[in-house]
């Protein structure tokens, strides 16, 4: 926000397939409606914490995720999201409905 980004918290989304819910998630933080940002307090981050943001970026098809932890140091990941698009997964919330495709 500092360096002018929008930023929006707590952000529930509901996942879809084939036009019906299939769950619900909250972001912790969307920047720009394009990063996917995952915040942790824990020791360190493992590959269950890669693979649970690799899940979400394919669900919400954003381009990029991003896993910070505030543990006993500071560290991140940089998770790349799909390169294709599928219509028939959908993702709702305000800052990212924009950004998708509706499949008819």
């Amino acid at each position: 926000r500092a360096s002018g980004l929008r930023v929006e918290q707590q952000v529930a989304l509901w996942v879809g397939y084939k036009q019906i819910v299939a769950g619900e998630y909250v972001a912790d933080l969307i920047v720009e409606g394009l990063i996917l940002v995952e915040l942790k307090a824990i020791r360190a981050i493992d590959p269950t914490h890669i693979a649970q943001c690799i899940n979400y970026v394919t669900a919400t098809r954003l381009p990029v995720g991003l896993v910070i932890n505030f543990g006993v140091k500071v560290e991140h990941r940089r998770v790349a999201g799909p390169t294709l698009r599928d219509p028939s997964v959908q993702i709702g919330a305000p800052s990212v409905a924009t950004l998708l495709p509706r499949s008819e």
